[in-house]
Formats: structure tokens, C-alpha cells, sequence
């Protein structure tokens, strides 16, 4: 353990007042003094006792060393990630322009973002960090990842056989995301694009198909069940020359 200092200094004077020590002893901090009266000035000697931290910290305006980009978060999944300055303590925080994501906050003594982000966002907004010599600002980035969340509802639009056909199916949440069916089969002739999920092509035959999609990305996935009726036109097979009718005489044909 460091042991206290003890430093003796002598000064000649006009005031012993505190306020008017010299400034490297105010500094160092000073515990008590003696004065004398020598030739109408007074004769100080300043006793100081020199412990480890006594001495007064740099005066520094704080500088903001955090990364542009923050952290991804989750959205429904709690966050915390601690904004990092350099200067002398005590510094306050503020968000002056742009705001967080909903769920978010700014714990302003200690620079700490965290709470339970609700929705996927792409956030850019402006921090100051201020202690008694200053502040500094700094513009930063934060994204809120999603898992999928499947928006299209059963059924599908129908399709008619030998006609092409196109349904984009519907998905919020954080790009790439891959498609693929997992249970049952589109109608013959028709296919679901992997990347865009997109079903498309051509139906061969009439009927009602269901079957099971999923959409997946890096945060999770999501599975719906769909249903897709494949209809055709009518088609007329009475022939172009009906049976004769008769003046006067009712009549019917189907």
C-alpha cells in the first residue's frame, strides 16, 4: 500500500487565503498551512499531504469511442449495449436527433441502450456525451433483426389449368430469406421459387391442392398452411344445330 506523502513548501505572499495559494499546491491538494508576518507580507508554509488520487484529474472533455455501428438487435429479444467515452467523469447522455427504436432507451448517466425492441428497424440517430469541460456528438447505427413472419392467408388465388400462373407469397422480417414446402405438393406444373417465393407455371390438371411452406432466415422461421384450386374453363359440348322447333308448339333443350 502506497504510504501518504508529506511536501513542505514556503511562499511569500500578500494573502494566505486558500483562493489565493499558489496552484500547484491547490492542486495537489492541500490540508493545512502556517503564516508568518515578513515585511508586511505573510510568510507561508504549506504543508500538503500527497495520497494516491489526491491529485486532480485531467480536466477532459469527453470523446466518444464507440463503433458507428452498434450491435444488432433482436426484435422481441431483450438488448443492452453500453456507449463508451473517454474524459473526465461524471458524463451524461442524450439522444439529440433521430430516435431508437420503440422499446429502447438511453440510461443517461451511464450511456447504457436496453429494453426489448418490438419491431425490425434500421435506426440512425445522434448521441451527445457531456461532462463539466464539454461534450461531443456522434452519429450511430443500430438494425433490429426479425425472424419471418408469413403474411399470405389460405386460400390462394385460383389458378386455371393450362393458363400461367403467379402468386408471390408474403413475408416480413430481416433478408435473405429462403423458401421451401415441407408438407403435401403444388398442383402439377407449378413451382415455388426458393428466393423470391414466387409460384408460378403452368397447372395440368383440375383440383384442390394443400400443402405446408416455410421461410427461413438467420434469426428463425415460419410455417403457414395453404391451399391452391386449380379450375378450368367451361367448355360448351352442345353441337351448333339444335333440334328443329315448330311454329305454335313450345320447345326446350338443354
Amino acid at each position: 500500500m502506497l504510504e501518504p506523502r508529506i511536501v513542505y513548501r514556503t511562499y511569500l505572499q500578500d494573502s494566505c487565503q486558500p483562493q489565493h495559494l499558489p496552484s500547484d499546491m491547490r492542486d495537489a491538494g492541500i490540508r493545512s498551512w502556517k503564516s508568518g508576518l515578513a515585511v508586511g507580507r505573510y510568510l507561508l508554509t504549506l504543508l500538503a499531504v500527497a495520497l494516491p488520487g489526491l491529485a486532480q484529474a485531467p480536466r477532459t472533455p469527453p470523446s466518444i469511442v464507440t463503433a458507428l455501428a452498434l450491435p444488432a438487435a433482436l426484435a422481441g429479444s431483450p438488448y443492452s449495449q453500453t456507449l463508451a467515452a473517454t474524459g473526465s467523469t461524471p458524463i451524461t447522455w442524450s439522444v439529440t436527433s433521430g430516435s431508437l427504436s420503440a422499446g429502447l432507451t438511453l440510461n443517461k448517466p451511464t450511456g447504457a441502450i436496453s429494453g426489448t425492441p418490438a419491431a425490425m428497424t434500421g435506426d440512425i440517430f445522434r448521441v451527445r456525451a457531456t461532462n463539466a469541460f464539454g461534450s461531443n456528438s456522434k452519429q450511430l447505427s443500430l438494425t433490429v433483426n426479425a425472424p419471418p413472419s408469413i403474411a399470405t392467408t389460405s386460400p390462394l388465388p385460383a389458378a386455371l389449368v393450362n393458363a400461367p400462373y403467379l402468386q408471390t407469397l408474403e413475408v416480413s422480417g430481416s433478408a435473405p430469406i429462403t423458401w421451401a414446402i415441407i408438407g403435401g405438393a403444388l398442383p402439377a406444373g407449378l413451382a415455388l421459387n426458393a428466393s423470391t417465393g414466387v409460384i408460378n407455371g403452368t397447372p395440368t390438371a383440375l383440383g384442390v391442392a394443400t400443402f405446408t411452406v416455410t421461410a427461413t432466415n438467420a434469426f428463425g422461421a415460419s410455417s403457414v398452411q395453404l391451399s391452391l384450386t386449380v379450375y378450368a374453363l367451361p367448355s360448351i359440348t352442345t353441337t351448333s344445330t339444335l333440334p328443329a322447333a315448330q311454329t305454335g308448339m313450345a320447345y326446350s333443350q338443354t
